[in-house]
Parts: C-alpha cells; structure tokens; sequence
C-alpha cells in the first residue's frame, strides 16, 4: 500500500511512502485516490459527532470515548479495505495526526508517541469491544492509560485481560492506576510469548 505522508507540521508538504522500493504514476494516482476516500470518511464522521452533540465545532470532545470509538470504526472501515504493509504502519498512524481534523486542535501532537496514538488505540478497540462495555470501563483517559504499559501491550492477549477487568471490575482512573502498575511490573521481564493462554491469565490474576 502507497501512503501519502504530510511533513510534520506542514500539511501541504508531502511524499509517499510504500513498501516497494520503486513507485509508478499508478500507484500515486491509487495513493491519492486512497487519501481522498479516507478524508471523506474521517469528515462525515466528525460531522455525524458534531450533529449529535459529542463533538463541537471547535474540536472540543463532550464525550471523548464515544468520539475516538467512532473513528476506530471508520478507520476498522477503510483499514479493512486497504492493507497498511507492516513497515509502513508507523508512517500511517503517524500521519494521521497531521490532517486537518477538528479532532486533535487541542492535542500537543508532538507529544504523541507510538503507544499512545489516539487512533491506533481506537481502532484495535473498536475492533474488539462494543462502545457500550468499554463505557463501563468510565473515561477514555484510563482506557488510553491501558496502552502507556509496554510491557501490557507486549501482548495483546494481555491487553485483552486488562481491558475485560477494567469492563468486569469499574474503577476510578486513580484506583485503576495500582492495578494497572501491578500487571506492568509483573510481566516486565517476561517473555509472555512462550506462555499458554491459561499461563497468562493465572499470572495476570497473581498480579491483581
């Protein structure tokens, strides 16, 4: 998949970037044709936010979980269509900070890093959860904290416990923290690939 890349900071600069070493004409027109198709998208879906009061007109969020859970499922949409390459998955999260979206106008997006990207973290949950057992969970600031633990999201198997806790068990995002510092600290220097899905949970649960 060709991406088109915006400079950091500078929307109407831009390259492509693909897994393929060399780029033909068709594949910028397929690119730009890409580009459109999910600028459309991410647009009617702020629109349909603003309309339903979760979104205002001047970016801010009334309800941040319902607003990032909207775009998971719009991104879920056009992903689904179009395959990121593994190596240019970085470059098309990223990118998506630099469009210019109501969204992130009051994120320091300079601060934004791999672990945290408000669309990635959207996407995967979109993909696995419904809106409605995630908003048990309470705020979308804990459910973002979930994915600040390196050694959580080593494992998505992990990430999958830790979420369905916080669904099972509700906590205020100061009483999550304990928690979530716990299951960190305890797989912080294991290797979680080689354990069993039964493994995983009895030390997941040793933790809590």
């Amino acid at each position: 998949m060709v991406i088109k890349i915006r400079k950091r900071n500078c929307p109407n600069q831009y390259r492509y970037k693909s897994a393929k070493q060399v780029l033909t004409q068709k594949d910028i027109i397929f690119a730009e044709k890409q580009e459109l198709e999910l600028k459309k998208a991410l647009k009617k879906t702020e629109d349909k936010l603003i309309k339903d009061g979760s979104l205002s007109i001047d970016g801010r969020k009334k309800n941040p979980l319902k607003v990032w859970y909207a775009i998971g499922i719009t991104l879920n949409n056009y992903l689904n269509k179009y395959k990121v390459d593994k190596e240019d998955e970085s470059y098309f999260w990223r990118d998506l900070y630099e469009r210019d979206m109501l969204l992130h106008k009051s994120l320091h997006k300079k601060n934004i890093g791999e672990t945290r990207n408000d669309y990635k973290i959207a996407t995967f949950l979109s993909s696995k959860y419904s809106l409605k057992d995630l908003t048990a969970i309470g705020s979308w600031a804990l459910v973002r904290e979930v994915f600040s633990y390196r050694s959580i999201t080593q494992d998505m198997r992990l990430v999958d416990w830790v979420i369905k806790e916080l669904i099972n068990n509700s906590r205020s995002r100061n009483d999550a923290r304990p928690f979530l510092k716990n299951i960190a600290n305890r797989f912080k220097s294991i290797k979680t690939s080689i354990l069993t899905d039964k493994e995983l949970i009895i030390k997941s649960k040793q933790a809590n």
